[in-house]
């Protein structure tokens, strides 16, 4: 964002969630970047979005989709609940791969759209394209639609790993779509009727951080997290409220493991919570060999969007996962953020001391489209049981070479470019389509 402002022809009108315009203006302070804050509320809860909404988060022929419709049904034992789930299954079978439902769906969903609400912006600022870093969030949506309607070129960009398989067909197909890696290309073309001469590989902006080897000494970081630096560090990072609720048990029987000798006293587990999906720990008492932290900025109720991390937040981030020895975790990005650093991965894939069926248990999780494409490689040693846990963290300690070179296909598969420079291509690349113009 620096990087485009800095050129001196070029205006930024950044539209924000109403409860992040104050902070991020202040992080962010430029002289030719406004932030306007938009309440989305009343949009994003219009009857007729909504409704498309559902629809489009059908019409995909992934694994996943057909896991969240298991999901609901799961959840849902009544006669509506039943109906629900047996029409998502219909619309996957008949139209998740039919490209003329795709365009007929498109055309209906921004001709019922709201995004008519967002013209005065166009009109007021005139801009001479859009760019949105999340194609699959429902108020991008909303402006994109706004902008196809005042014929304004598009730039989206597609913002997770996990997100051309997993957030439903993609309402609007931009004129141009940045994507991560190959991956997410090759999905946006099979999966979303992207046209592959229209995708612009960038690499994942975030990781610039983590090649720039701007950490802190490992004295410096101990001392920050008040741990003795003598100990070996081992981050955990659990699954979070929204995808279990068994995050404190894991706890409770790492701390079991000091008691009975399964794990080395010398260890000590930072217990680092998603910044927007922290977990429910309110059960567990940690003892001296656990430090637990909530990084980030909430803006009122949780969840995964609700939150922000700041630029020392971010370098935090850095020095926790450079200072660590293993990173263990249950379904997260996190195995992608320790790849720079070429840490052993231990992924846990049982909840607790429960016995919970397949649709309930955190086992489903690395079904999902992406993370088998992501386990394929080997990177990650999964674990089924506590006793499991203990001896891969024992091995690792040991022996952290291991599984090496799997990491290194894990980390060319999903990081791709990985120099530090991913979000100055994406700079450069908004910038050429500005001088199309």
């Amino acid at each position: 964002m620096q990087k485009v402002a800095s050129e001196p022809d070029v205006r930024l009108i950044v539209f924000v969630p109403a409860y992040k315009q104050a902070y991020l203006s202040e992080i962010y302070n430029h002289q030719r970047i406004r932030f306007i804050g938009i309440e989305e509320a009343p949009l994003l809860s219009n009857k007729k979005f909504s409704f498309f909404g559902r629809l489009f988060s059908a019409m995909i022929p992934t694994y996943t989709a057909n896991l969240r419709h298991r999901e609901r049904r799961h959840r849902s034992h009544s006669f509506q609940g039943f109906l629900k789930f047996f029409i998502g299954r219909v619309i996957i079978f008949l139209f998740s791969k039919n490209p003329v439902a795709h365009r007929l769906a498109r055309y209906l969903d921004r001709r019922f759209s709201p995004c008519r609400y967002l013209h005065c912006y166009f009109d007021e600022f005139q801009p001479t394209a859009l760019f949105t870093t999340d194609v699959f969030s429902g108020m991008d949506v909303l402006f994109m639609q706004a902008a196809k309607s005042k014929k304004i070129p598009v730039v989206g960009m597609v913002r997770s790993w996990d997100n051309t398989t997993t957030k439903g067909l993609l309402r609007v197909l931009p004129d141009k779509l940045i994507a991560n890696n190959e991956i997410i290309k090759e999905e946006a073309v099979a999966i979303h009727d992207v046209k592959e001469k229209s995708v612009f590989v960038s690499g994942i902006p975030q990781f610039d951080w983590m090649v720039r080897k701007e950490h802190s000494s490992r004295e410096v970081f101990f001392r920050k997290i008040s741990v003795d630096p003598q100990k070996r560090l081992i981050l955990f990072a659990p699954a979070g409220y929204l995808l279990s609720d068994t995050d404190w048990q894991l706890c409770e029987i790492l701390k079991k493991g000091f008691r009975d000798s399964s794990l080395p006293s010398d260890v000590h587990f930072l217990v680092r919570n998603h910044p927007g999906d922290p977990a429910s720990l309110e059960k567990f008492q940690p003892d001296e060999n656990f430090t637990i932290e909530r990084p980030g900025t909430t803006f009122g109720q949780r969840g995964p969007k609700l939150s922000e991390m700041s630029p020392d937040e971010a370098r935090h981030l850095v020095d926790s996962l450079f200072h660590s020895e293993i990173v263990v975790y249950v379904n997260s990005t996190i195995g992608l953020d320790s790849l720079p650093f070429d840490k052993p991965q231990i992924m846990i894939e049982f909840d607790g001391w429960e016995k919970k069926p397949y649709i309930e248990s955190v086992k489903r999780y690395h079904d999902e489209d992406h993370m088998v494409k992501y386990l394929r490689t080997g990177a990650v040693k999964i674990v089924k049981s506590p006793e499991e846990l203990f001896s891969w963290v024992r091995y690792y300690l040991e022996q952290p070479e291991m599984d090496r070179e799997n990491r290194k296909t894990a980390m060319n598969q999903q990081l791709y470019y990985l120099d530090g420079r991913s979000g100055l291509r994406i700079a450069d690349f908004l910038l050429s389509q500005l001088v199309l113009q």
